[in-house]
């Protein structure tokens, strides 16, 4: 009963949204208010005369309406804003930008190494950096700089056996998330503070 040929489905849809139909269809239906602008483009492009000259002018001025309405209508997608912030999401967000700082950062020495190495422009021995630092960069600055360098580095490296825990089936339930992220940040407080002041 219900069933009939595509061509004949597709303009009975089409005359329903107005597009084959007059605008006292379009009417009849009584079209929600987000649907409006994508009727608007689909009867514009089937219909290209009707948007020209004087009999589009109350049809024009209708869909104006139409449009406006659905600007008032429109839902704001959500944002982070409406999320209670949680451990796991902070801990997600900062391994994914952790990774990218360090992989960032292996990039970027090992290209400049081998530059150096090619180029015999700079001696890159870590004996020759780690001199060069010490006796250019001031203390405080040089602290600052280790324990972020550390803290990113020991993060990733820890929340990396957290998701590896995860991947062999163990520690999947609420209280044992809860527990490794628990466990992800103790460790990272204490090799940051390791790596930073020894």
């Amino acid at each position: 009963m219900f069933a009939m040929n595509n061509r004949a489905g597709a303009s009975l849809v089409l005359k329903r949204a107005g597009v084959l139909g007059s605008t006292a269809t379009r009417n009849s239906l009584r079209l929600k208010p987000f649907i409006a602008p994508t009727l608007r483009v689909l009867s514009t492009s089937a219909n290209p005369v009707k948007s020209q000259g004087s009999s589009a002018t109350s049809g024009s001025v209708e869909q104006t309406k139409i449009s406006e309405l659905a600007k008032k209508n429109r839902p704001i997608s959500p944002h982070l804003t409406i999320y209670q912030p949680q451990i796991t999401w902070y801990l997600s967000s900062a391994h994914r930008i952790t990774g990218v700082a360090v992989c960032g950062a292996a990039y970027l020495g090992c290209i400049s190494f081998g530059l150096a190495s090619l180029t015999g422009a700079a001696d890159l021995s870590s004996m020759s950096v780690a001199s060069s630092i010490a006796s250019s960069v001031p203390t405080p600055l040089l602290i600052l700089v280790k324990a972020f360098v550390s803290g990113t580095f020991s993060f990733h490296f820890f929340n990396g056996l957290r998701h590896l825990t995860w991947d062999s089936g163990r520690q999947l339930t609420l209280k044992g998330v809860y527990n490794t992220a628990y466990a992800t940040l103790a460790g990272t407080a204490i090799a940051t503070t390791y790596f930073t002041f020894f």
